[in-house]
């Protein structure tokens, strides 16, 4: 398995040098606007991590490098497992990189546990994030989930400004949100900072690994010959 991470990692390298360039560089746009905020590195870590993810699996595509590899005496579960591993290898540095890029730049938080509790939380949301797409790219193949992916960003798209639509229309007519979202949010207020962190990357890595696992289920029944 570690030869495939290896041969993901090597193959994609000069893409993602790329990638990152053109993090870099959103990240310094985004830093020079005085409302960025937290943006300016969730941006930048989302396209370049989700360009690599979606690059990565297109490749073994286009150059048929999955019926390749399935020659050789390996499980198919090792090829998925390598392939989440290599992702989750690319992701958490560039994360951790563009974080702490984010301190001098001022767009994280001065407080160390409340920079630390964004950083749980860009993790958690790209944790969902491909956790809902590689089960479907290795069920239905890279071209095929992409074209579904597409329609699933731009409903979830719609459905945030719906909801940030109807949460603005209560705050403005008075009522405000539901009493159970308020409830919610007072008991999570009292929370420490460290303990919601650390709820929230024991969140990502359950989300991530139970989504492996579901790869690993589809790919096994996937035909590719």
């Amino acid at each position: 398995m570690l030869a495939l991470i290896a041969k993901d990692i090597t193959v994609q390298k000069r893409s993602l040098l790329l990638f990152v360039l053109a993090g870099l560089f959103m990240t310094f746009v985004f830093s020079m606007t005085d409302e960025a905020g937290i943006t300016a590195m969730v941006m930048p870590v989302f396209v370049v991590g989700y360009s690599y993810a979606s690059r990565s699996l297109y490749e073994d595509e286009k150059n048929h490098a999955l019926r390749l590899i399935l020659a050789f005496p390996l499980a198919r579960k090792q090829i998925v497992r390598a392939k989440y591993v290599s992702i989750a290898l690319v992701f958490l540095p560039l994360t951790v990189g563009f974080w702490l890029l984010g301190r001098p730049l001022g767009f994280i938080s001065d407080s160390w546990e409340l920079a630390v509790l964004q950083l749980s939380a860009v993790i958690l949301a790209f944790a969902i994030v491909v956790s809902f797409f590689l089960p479907i790219a290795f069920k239905l193949g890279m071209i095929r989930a992409q074209t579904l992916q597409r329609f699933v960003i731009l409903g979830l798209f719609a459905f945030g400004m719906a909801g940030g639509y109807v949460f603005t229309r209560l705050g403005n007519n008075g009522s405000g949100p539901p009493e159970w979202l308020k409830n919610f949010s007072n008991h999570i207020s009292r929370l420490s900072p460290s303990r919601v962190s650390l709820v929230l990357l024991l969140a990502a890595v359950l989300i991530y690994v139970l989504s492996a696992q579901l790869a690993v289920r589809f790919f096994e029944r996937r035909e590719l010959f």
